[in-house]
């Protein structure tokens, strides 16, 4: 929710994760060009997941100093325009909506 109050130690844990993700993805794109899976599918993952890693303003962030290096790859064209077009607060908000509102006439 404050990633200007993230530790280094917190920086490096949450980018543990999202390396692994990418690297999940490329994964997916070399399971399409073997032809183990269609660029649909592998689409649908992105689109599914991306907004649980990157739809925070630190996620975003580090996809975007990812980039240079991912640039010219099927990466960036399919999950590059997904990736930008996230709200980057929408964690903060999903968290929000699973959250049971304390009933009005709770003991």
């Amino acid at each position: 929710m404050a990633p200007e109050t993230m530790t280094d130690v917190d920086v490096r844990m949450n980018e543990a994760v999202l390396v692994s993700l990418l690297m999940q993805r490329d994964n997916a794109f070399q399971m399409e060009r073997s032809g183990l899976r269609t660029r649909a599918e592998v689409e649908r993952l992105i689109r599914n997941t991306a907004p649980f890693y990157f739809g925070t303003s630190f996620g975003k962030r580090w996809f975007e100093a990812q980039a240079p290096g991912w640039q010219g790859t099927d990466m960036m064209d399919v999950a590059g325009p997904i990736v930008t077009g996230l709200d980057e607060n929408f964690m903060r908000d999903y968290y929000i909506s699973l959250r049971i509102a304390p009933e009005a006439n709770a003991p």
